[in-house]
């Protein structure tokens, strides 16, 4: 599977922290160690699972990585692109979307391929499924009130956004995309498009928040909206929902159970630093601690870094559970336990509701296929659909 990283140093040196808040001090070209050390990891872990993965930065940070000594962590490294984006990128506000680059990057590349964040580390070979047009890392619950993500008459969409996209396509939820995996070019073209021709005409302005609704709308909004539009099949790497307002994972069952994505732990198929490098800037103790966890992963990833990965180091991604690979009969050995579908859970459709009557349901869940949730056959929908899917 072909696997870039993006990183570019203008946000960094128009006043963003590297723990993602903005505070109009000083700008710097400069990262803590638990952003550098997760950086390593998150590379070394990609590389070792998925094969080769290259970097696309700009000059100024490459020369930053290449005194730090990391650049040796991806097979390339492309500064092309995101030098010329540099140059190119002036009406757009990267103080408010940091993450701008990364749409250069992917106008560039050709799918499939999938762009992990550099402070998320995978712990399983990341499989999508043939006929998989796009999948990012996990639900994110849209409700009401919810700072992050307001009614959309609050949001400065363009014309074309108002035009194309009615708000039957946005639902309750969002995809958070620290995980990004474009099986289809018209997809991703599309994404671009849109995601382009917003960033350059929003004039929202950067606060003390992690992330201003807008970045959140381009990036995680827009991309379901769009492929529920389009018709095409999407699905989460990892079938939980994080609820932003409440702070906590929703109806996490028996796998998630004490877990938060920030915790190293090899069982779930990632890590992801995200907010905690805020609580870490913060908490210089605990940054110590974490560091040094950080520093044990790296030494345990290069020990295995020649060993060809074991078949249970595999997480397969789908759009359907039952794809004729797996089981499902009663009684299966693979099956070791069972969850209950909540009816939070995005797939459960209004179709699904009255099909159940409102009925707490137990499904046998597959441990061949733990990154999706749990669905009878005869209760998923193909395709996605803007009138049911996701409200």
């Amino acid at each position: 599977m072909k696997a870039i990283q993006c990183f570019s140093s203008l946000p960094l040196l128009r006043g963003r922290l590297a723990s993602g808040l903005y505070d109009g001090g000083k700008p710097e070209l400069e990262l803590p160690d638990s952003v550098l050390l997760c950086m390593r990891l998150s590379a070394l872990q990609l590389r070792r699972l998925n094969g080769p993965i290259k970097l696309y930065t700009d000059t100024p940070m490459k020369r930053y990585l290449s005194e730090k000594g990391m650049l040796d962590c991806w097979d390339s490294v492309d500064t092309s692109i995101l030098d010329a984006f540099c140059q190119d990128c002036s009406d757009i506000d990267l103080r408010v979307f940091w993450s701008a680059g990364k749409f250069a990057c992917y106008q560039h590349e050709r799918a499939p391929f999938v762009c992990i964040d550099t402070d998320l580390v995978v712990w399983k070979r990341l499989d999508f499924a043939e006929g998989l047009d796009f999948a990012f890392a996990h639900w994110e619950k849209i409700e009401p009130g919810d700072e992050s993500y307001p009614s959309l008459d609050h949001i400065q969409r363009t014309d074309m956004d108002k035009a194309e996209l009615s708000p039957d396509c946005f639902g309750h939820y969002a995809c958070n995309m620290a995980i990004t995996y474009l099986g289809n070019d018209v997809f991703r073209e599309t994404f671009v498009r849109y995601a382009f021709a917003f960033m350059r005409q929003n004039t929202a302005k950067p606060d003390g928040r992690y992330a201003l609704p807008d970045i959140l709308y381009v990036e995680q909004r827009l991309p379901y909206a769009l492929v529920r539009k389009m018709q095409l099949n999407y699905a989460p790497v990892l079938a939980c929902t994080w609820n932003p307002k409440h702070f906590r994972i929703m109806h996490p069952g028996k796998a998630f159970k004490n877990w938060f994505f920030s915790d190293l732990d090899h069982g779930k198929p990632f890590t992801h630093l995200w907010f905690h490098k805020k609580y870490l800037a913060e908490n210089p103790a605990a940054a110590a601690v974490y560091c040094e966890n950080l520093r044990r992963e790296i030494r345990w990833a290069k020990r295995r870094h020649h060993r060809s990965p074991r078949s249970d180091d595999a997480w397969y991604v789908s759009h359907l559970l039952y794809n004729g690979k797996g089981c499902h009969e009663q009684g299966c050995s693979r099956c070791g336990y069972s969850l209950w579908l909540s009816d939070n859970d995005p797939d459960f459709t209004e179709y699904l509701r009255h099909a159940v009557k409102g009925s707490s349901l137990r499904f046998l869940y597959c441990t061949k296929y733990p990154g999706y949730s749990p669905m009878p056959p005869q209760y998923r929908m193909g395709l996605a659909d803007c009138n049911s899917m996701g409200d």
